[in-house]
């Protein structure tokens, strides 16, 4: 499955690349805004559903009846919160309906992934949800200059595609071990500490807008895009490593002091060639994001190593400890943002964000230790035998 993860990152990567030549700075951070607030509400909506999805298998009706409703009151709750926003900070009315529709597609597909990975078919469900994607890169090819709308709302319909596409791919169900009462209240219970740690990874964007404007923002989106690529890699090891007792709990330790040892690398690489390959990819006009970027790469593979370890402490009960890291950092991270950007460039975002997500790592990485009987080392520092793992997931 790490094989289509990949294939995922680089079609949004392709898709990304060309509307940001297109579009230039002010026109890209247009875009971002839209995925951004996008990304926060659907995450907000989908917070807890994969854990919940995996402590007990429902039906698929319970899960995408769960998922819709979430995502409905999630979308109420932010049009109930436009009129008390200034109109500087809102995207124009065009945008906030892409948002409004690309909302529950997320949480959909989302919810429809982890109840696919529970019946034993991750990966014709990862397979479908490259239709959507790869539709979006070709769409942007074909029509070639155009307007930030007109993006946006083809990443809205490919966001569309996917969750029909994963849902069909996904399976039936019909029952389950648990119904939709049962699934909501386990999902809940672990949104608090998810949640925190969805709002670190998406808050920065927003904040950027309102104190930066479109055009830094654009560029700090090119930075966090190419850092998501090794993030959204990492990721991808949620749905291997989720939690089934104590032998999982090892398994999750070796896998993250594989992915840590190995994305390190990656980082490095990433950071250290960030000055040539950025403007090489998308021109001069985005120069200034190579140093966010080599900024960002080290703390956007820390991010997504804490999302298995978010969902593995909240298998056991641990969602408090999750929320402590997770809001700690959430809340360093909008403390130095706020503080600062308003007299510096968007370099300053980077840097509160690896900080934060260092912070939140760290923290993590802590109460897994507790949670599961080991030492810290065991989770974070790769021994010679874990290089099979490495092998293992490069036939899969």
């Amino acid at each position: 499955m790490s094989g289509l993860t990949v294939v995922r990152a680089a079609l949004a990567f392709v898709a990304t690349l060309v509307f940001t030549r297109q579009l230039g700075p002010a026109g890209r951070g247009e875009v971002a805004l839209v995925v951004g607030v996008t990304a926060l509400l659907s995450l907000v909506g989908a917070a807890g559903l994969t854990p919940a999805v995996a402590a007990g298998v429902p039906g698929r009706r319970a899960v995408l009846g769960v998922a819709v409703l979430r995502a409905v009151v999630v979308v109420g709750a932010g049009a109930a919160v436009v009129p008390l926003l200034p109109d500087a900070v809102l995207p124009g009315v065009g945008a906030m309906a892409a948002i409004a529709v690309a909302v529950p597609c997320a949480v959909v597909t989302t919810a429809a992934v982890a109840h696919a990975s529970a019946l034993g078919r991750a990966v014709p469900a990862a397979t479908a949800g490259l239709i959507g994607p790869a539709g979006f890169a070709v769409a942007l090819l074909v029509l070639g200059r155009t307007s930030p709308l007109i993006v946006s709302w083809l990443w809205v319909l490919s966001a569309a595609v996917t969750a029909v596409a994963v849902v069909a791919a996904g399976g039936r169900a019909p029952t389950g071990e648990v119904g939709g009462r049962v699934l909501m209240a386990r999902s809940l219970a672990a949104n608090p500490g998810e949640l925190a740690l969805f709002a670190l990874w998406r808050a920065d964007v927003l904040v950027v807008h309102v104190l930066r404007g479109p055009a830094e923002l654009g560029r700090y989106a090119v930075a966090v895009s190419l850092a998501e690529v090794l993030m959204l890699v990492v990721y991808g090891l949620r749905m291997a490593l989720l939690p089934t007792g104590r032998g999982g709990a090892l398994a999750i330790a070796r896998g993250i002091r594989v992915a840590l040892a190995v994305g390190s690398v990656a980082a490095l690489s990433l950071g250290l060639s960030a000055p040539i390959v950025v403007p090489m990819l998308f021109g001069s006009a985005y120069a200034e994001a190579a140093l966010a970027l080599a900024v960002l790469a080290p703390g956007a593979l820390l991010l997504g190593l804490a999302f298995p370890l978010a969902d593995a402490l909240a298998a056991v009960g641990r969602s408090a400890a999750v929320a402590r890291a997770a809001g700690l950092a959430l809340v360093a991270n909008l403390a130095a943002n706020i503080v600062l950007l308003p007299a510096h460039s968007f370099l300053v975002a980077a840097v509160a964000a690896t900080g934060a997500y260092a912070v939140a790592f760290g923290g993590l990485v802590v109460a897994f230790a507790q949670a599961t009987g080991q030492p810290v080392r065991a989770v974070v520092v790769v021994r010679r035998r874990d290089l099979g793992v490495v092998r293992g997931a490069q036939c899969r």
